[in-house]
């Protein structure tokens, strides 16, 4: 393309038939797509009475009922309830319209929404409708469609509970793969835990083309060692020599599944002097952070050496 000659032309509005076409009219997507209201529950058709007349039944909800009517929340503050509680901490939010009592919130970016206090008798029956007669949907939208409509105390966990012990879901969908947790790994002090690596580079002039790079974890105190090669036999003299000699010995070395790390007689030297030994999982480079970071602090150096 940059090659090429490219000319930017405008094109009116009036004259991109096109995009007028996606854009321009108020009937481009169908109404259907676009009010969730249609998503109605299937729950039997009941008056604003017997709506009414339910809440002030319910053991926990009739109580609110009594207390919202007249306008007193105190006739509610000493009630032994265990969910009263937590709808005192609703009260600013509660409302009372032709006798039923509503919960009103005003969510970000939207009007306010009218969630019905539903009684106790009517919830399994709602997270049927909403959950089962719904194609099964899972936690997060079956929650947020009873949300947008009902309320009652702890209403998130029962929703949860209720699709979770769900036996169609559970016979029939595919469970998510559970992936255990991972940390960061973890040194009290310095030498508690040394990482090495080797490094690869251009040969010098003495046809030096490896660097083992040794590095505390606690301290990230980093010795950069160039070798001949990368065999077992050079790690070992390196470590013997030059590092263990100077600096002590760690309490654990750390390295990937080198073969020049894993040999028998890195085992064998480790042992004799009481080290532990623990190493990466296969293509996981984020398992020995320290050198492979610094690997890229000594190759920047490197670069700009004469």
């Amino acid at each position: 393309m940059c090659q090429m000659s490219n000319v930017v032309r405008v094109t009116p509005g009036s004259s991109s038939r096109v995009i007028d076409q996606l854009g321009a009219s108020i009937h481009a997507v169908p109404q259907a797509y676009c009010n969730l209201s249609l998503l109605k529950c299937h729950m039997p058709r009941l008056s604003t009475m017997e709506l009414s007349a339910s809440q002030q039944e319910d053991p926990c909800l009739g109580e609110m009922w009594v207390a919202l009517n007249k306008h007193d929340i105190t006739r509610v503050t000493k009630t032994k309830h265990p969910l009263i509680s937590l709808l005192l901490r609703e009260w600013e939010k509660l409302k009372m319209e032709d006798g039923v009592m509503y919960r009103i919130t005003h969510p970000p970016n939207e009007t306010g929404r009218a969630q019905l206090l539903l009684p106790e008798k009517f919830r399994t029956m709602v997270l049927k409708s909403l959950h089962d007669d719904s194609g099964h949907l899972g936690f997060d939208k079956t929650y947020g469609l009873v949300r947008d409509r009902f309320y009652w105390p702890r209403m998130k966990m029962e929703v949860e509970e209720y699709c979770k012990s769900c036996v169609r879901c559970i016979q029939r969908k595919t469970l998510p793969k559970i992936v255990a947790p991972l940390g960061h790994m973890q040194s009290d002090g310095p030498m508690d835990l040394v990482c090495m690596d080797f490094l690869s580079i251009e040969p010098d002039s003495r046809n030096t083309e490896n660097v083992l790079v040794i590095t505390d974890h606690y301290t990230r105190y980093a010795q950069a060692f160039p070798t001949k090669d990368q065999k077992a036999s050079t790690v070992a003299k390196v470590l013997w020599e030059r590092y263990f000699i100077h600096y002590g010995l760690p309490k654990r070395m750390h390295s990937d599944q080198g073969r020049d790390f894993e040999s028998r007689l890195i085992h064998e030297l480790l042992n004799m002097l009481g080290v532990e030994k623990s190493r990466t999982t296969p293509y996981h480079p984020q398992g020995d952070p320290q050198p492979e970071r610094f690997n890229q602090t000594l190759l920047n150096m490197l670069r700009t050496l004469d």
